[in-house]
């Protein structure tokens, strides 16, 4: 009798352990694949791809331009790296995207370039600072 329950304990850690451990990982997924439509406020559409994961994300456009969306206004602009309170983040230039600017450079925008080196720095505090939490 013993051995039964003994036996039926170690099938039901070894579910929840699988459950837990599938539960657990779908929470941190990486962004979807592809390009798709982003739909703009007055109509206009340009195609992103989105980037990142669950501690750090952004969106980019075929020219791999950073674009983030502005949370008053709703449209996605080009993004800029801000520093507030010794804290760096991804905000909003107030340059709205527009399908006849995919293609221009940061640099005709006049815009600071985001570099892969820039995103991964920030992305690395996002999660120090997530952690810090816990």
């Amino acid at each position: 009798m013993r051995s039964i329950i003994s036996m039926n304990f170690k099938v039901l850690m070894v579910v929840f352990y699988c459950l837990l451990n599938g539960f657990i990982s779908l929470m941190a997924a990486p962004a979807a694949p592809g390009f798709y439509e982003i739909k703009q406020p007055d109509g206009t559409y340009f195609l992103g791809h989105q980037k990142g994961d669950e501690w750090f994300n952004w969106t980019e456009t075929l020219d791999k331009s950073v674009v983030i969306r502005n949370k008053n206004t709703g449209y996605y602009e080009y993004a800029i790296i801000k520093v507030e309170n010794n804290k760096e983040f991804l905000a909003p230039s107030g340059e709205k995207v527009k399908e006849d600017k995919v293609g221009v450079s940061p640099a005709q925008r006049n815009l600071k370039p985001i570099s892969r080196k820039d995103l991964l720095r920030l992305r690395s505090k996002a999660i120090e600072t997530r952690k810090s939490f816990k």
